[in-house]
């Protein structure tokens, strides 16, 4: 039976109760979520229906615990949610026939995810290749991922930056090209951050972080009705962060602050505010060397910057919309809209070059970007029955404008040999040449630093612009309740232009290179479930992806293009508290620009290189008893340069290891007379050994992180206090976990160091 939501009042705990078994008519989906009914499964008590203001009841079992919902903020389930945001429709992600993994936010807690990064260790195939200042690069099934959204819309991937956890429910990755639903991304994958919305219940809460290597870090989360009826409601939440870390001369100091508002205009609208602004300084990691085929014997705590290089800084400023009308029960549009301002300002010594002997070749740098973008989408989402079968159907029109700069300078006077090239050509200071092995620092004056930014020599500026809009479709059927068929497509349109005037060393303006490329991109995909736990699935799909420019003949390249064939299964186990997802899958990024050997300008391409990869990926989530709690994942990837005029064809693609995975469980032992309010958690990260670069010249080998925490939580009058502890890499194991392919033009020389050995101790009250 599908009732509409009512205005009845709220009912008693033991009628509401009454209400479920009796089916009352009062009873609405607002209410069950605000009483956290005690009933053994939230799936059972309520499947939710094609629209978001209907709730299907059916028969339930009523027992002694209760199953949260998802973004109650006391949830501790590791449950991931029936439908993802990601998808963007409401079908359950048991019925989609391809791969998508949530981070539910109270992993995040247990495990004191500080960054983006941090939470993506709990996806198979996901790598993260960055530092503390810009938290860019991933890399997914073995292809680099740069493109990054917040609620589904593209944030700007011309500045980089670290994205804070502090305003996050949820992190949500769907695998492979995405073309269809997001446009021009990346094959390997989508990283979607959901952000916390307001409640109108009111939650309040405090954390204080203290550890290892000064760590501090205090975060705030606040919410709660404006007005008497709920429909104007609030939340507030952010944090601050000043640490050193465990590199020499490296701090940081981040202060983060996102306020949001909810206004309920009507039964059938509602929409909501937000805000987020970062601002993160501090000293940019440079990075580790490698010497041979391994990075170097030396301790990972040793830097190659200097105590007086000054604080890099960086800010990221959004403000966003989301308006949600519903047409009927069983029609719904939504529109969102974020505008985002961003800068980086670099200013510090890097590596240019590595000799046999120890002696690494370094510049002053001096960097900066600036970006602005804008972003909207138009979706509208649907569901009717026809002719016996059941449609889910998604129409929409998105929209994203980017425009960046970027300027550059260094000190050089002496040439590197050919095999020691660095960033931006050849040159380097002898003069603040260092001895990884024997480093003595105080080389690089002060005044280097300030030379540095006004330095004609090597002065470099360009200028970018992206426009792209698209218009999709999709529509998922179901027949018999068991067999599930979607198919959809979109067609792309997107300009770039990149511009190097010469009045900044360049030799052409903007509009001198504009380059505008279409693209229809479809889908299709089939899964059956012969059981109410098991569903077999299997797709195929085509992404529109970077822009190749121009040919040195004027002709414009083809952008790049990727497809990919993946199968599976998916199940539910434990009456559906915890799901698991099994993939096969075949991805091929073509386009790929590599030189032209027709020609005799080694500078000239073609857009014929060809990149691989297949594997299998294993991930787990949820709960196996009320007390006992899993997320895993496992992941083989062979992923591989095929087409190449490079030298690189046969190589394995940097920072892909062939086998990966993380096992993460908790144990809760509410409701136990003697350990009621403790929890505990231990966890396994291990990696295999990878490529350090495209070159297949240095390797970082495999490890295995040991993580493990402690939680002990208590009533104190109206609050709950929670005190933990974190301890990362219990065996103080050394590791790298991956390398800089992006900002830094010799990987050798990027290494990203794991952190050793680490503790994080936590006092939080909510009331």
């Amino acid at each position: 039976m599908t009732r509409k939501k009512t205005k009845c009042d709220l009912l008693h705990p033991a009628s509401l109760m009454l209400a479920l078994l009796i089916s009352h008519p009062c009873m609405a989906t607002e209410e069950l979520n605000e009483k956290k009914l005690p009933v053994k499964n939230a799936k059972e008590a309520a499947s939710v229906s094609k629209t978001p203001d209907t709730i299907e009841l059916k028969a339930l079992t009523v027992v002694g615990d209760s199953a949260s919902e998802p973004n109650e903020p006391y949830n501790k389930d590791y449950q991931s949610p029936v439908s993802s945001l990601t998808t963007k429709t409401n079908t359950p992600l048991f019925d989609s026939p391809f791969s998508v993994q949530v981070v539910p936010r109270e992993v995040i807690n247990d495990q004191r995810s500080v960054t983006l990064e941090d939470a993506l260790e709990n996806v198979s195939g996901v790598r993260s290749n960055s530092n503390e200042q810009e938290g860019y690069s991933y890399t997914i099934r073995g292809f680099q991922v740069l493109n990054l959204f917040r609620n589904s819309l593209l944030v700007s991937t011309a500045i980089p930056t670290v994205f804070e956890t502090a305003n996050l429910e949820s992190v949500q990755v769907l695998k492979g090209p995405s073309s269809i639903l997001f446009g021009r991304v990346d094959p390997g994958g989508t990283i979607n951050m959901v952000t916390k919305r307001p409640l109108d219940t009111p939650y309040h809460s405090l954390a204080q972080e203290f550890g290892s290597y000064g760590h501090f870090r205090t975060v705030w989360d606040s919410t709660a009705p404006l007005t008497e009826d709920g429909s104007l409601a609030y939340r507030l939440t952010g944090s601050y962060q000043s640490s050193d870390t465990f590199r020499d001369f490296q701090n940081i100091d981040r202060f983060f602050i996102s306020p949001s508002l909810l206004w309920k205009i009507s039964d059938a609208t509602e929409i909501k505010f937000d805000i987020q602004y970062l601002q993160n300084d501090s000293q940019t990691d440079i990075g580790f060397p490698a010497l041979g085929n391994r990075p170097a014997n030396i301790h990972i705590s040793r830097s190659f910057q200097e105590p007086n290089d000054p604080v890099d800084e960086g800010y990221h400023v959004l403000g966003s919309y989301e308006l949600t009308h519903h047409f009927s029960d069983n029609w719904t549009f939504h529109n969102r809209f974020h505008a985002v301002q961003a800068n980086i300002i670099k200013l510090n010594v890097a590596p240019m070059g590595l000799e046999n002997n120890g002696i690494l070749h370094r510049s002053v740098q001096y960097q900066q970007l600036d970006g602005e973008n804008y972003a909207t989408n138009f979706d509208i989402v649907g569901n009717f029955d026809l002719f016996g079968s059941q449609h889910d159907v998604l129409v929409g029109f998105d929209l994203f404008r980017d425009n960046s700069e970027y300027a550059f300078t260094a000190l050089g006077t002496a040439e590197l040999s050919p095999d020691l090239v660095g960033f931006n050509g050849n040159l380097y200071d002898p003069d603040i040449d260092i001895d990884i092995f024997n480093p003595r620092y105080g080389s690089v004056a002060s005044s280097k630093y300030s030379q540095v930014i006004s330095n004609p020599d090597t002065a470099f500026y360009s200028t970018s612009k992206t426009e792209q809009y698209g218009v999709y479709f999709q529509d998922h059927i179901t027949l018999f309740d068991k067999l599930h068929i979607l198919g959809g497509g979109r067609h792309d349109w997107a300009t770039v232009a990149r511009g190097f005037p010469a009045s900044f060393g360049g030799s052409s303006d903007i509009d001198d290179n504009e380059v505008t490329d279409q693209q229809f991109s479809p889908r299709v995909g089939l899964l059956y479930q012969p059981w109410k736990w098991l569903s077999a699935y299997g797709s195929w799909s085509n992404s529109f992806g970077v822009n190749n420019g121009v040919a040195a003949t004027g002709k414009n390249l083809p952008p790049q293009l990727a497809e990919q064939w993946e199968a599976g299964f998916k199940t539910e186990l434990f009456d559906q508290r915890l799901s698991a997802t099994l993939a096969f899958y075949h991805l091929t990024r073509t386009n790929i620009l590599t030189p032209d050997i027709s020609t005799s300008d080694p500078f000239d391409s073609i857009a014929i290189g060809e990149n691989r990869s297949q594997g299998v990926e294993l991930d787990v989530i949820g709960q196996i008893t009320d007390n006992l709690g899993i997320i895993g994942n496992y992941a083989y990837t062979d992923a591989k340069v095929t087409k190449d005029n490079s030298g690189f064809q046969g190589n394995k693609l940097a920072n892909v290891p062939e086998n990966s995975g993380r096992l993460f469980l908790t144990y809760d032992f509410k409701n136990h007379s003697y350990m009621d309010g403790w929890r505990f958690g231990l966890g396994v990260t291990a990696v295999g050994a990878r490529a350090g670069n495209n070159l297949n010249n240095f390797v970082l080998p495999g490890y295995a992180r040991l993580d493990t925490f402690a939680a002990y939580s208590f009533k104190l009058g109206k609050s709950k206090v929670t005190t933990q502890i974190n301890i990362q890499n219990l065996t103080d194991k050394r590791y790298f976990s991956g390398t800089d392919v992006f900002f830094n033009a010799d990987p050798r020389q990027g290494i990203i160091v794991g952190s050793p050995i680490t503790a994080t101790g936590t006092v939080r009250v909510e009331f």
